[in-house]
């Protein structure tokens, strides 16, 4: 997908390995966290 702003046309933007390494571990710590605190009430 291109975009047009006064003439100049940028490509779409593209994930980076450090945004995708620091999206990844945002989303497994709380995961890991939740998933622990319920086998603790419930097992």
């Amino acid at each position: 997908m291109k975009k047009s702003v006064y003439g100049v046309t940028a490509t779409a933007p593209r994930m980076t390995r450090t945004a995708a390494i620091l999206l990844a571990t945002g989303l497994s710590i709380p995961t890991f966290a939740i998933l622990t605190l319920v086998e603790a009430l419930l097992f």
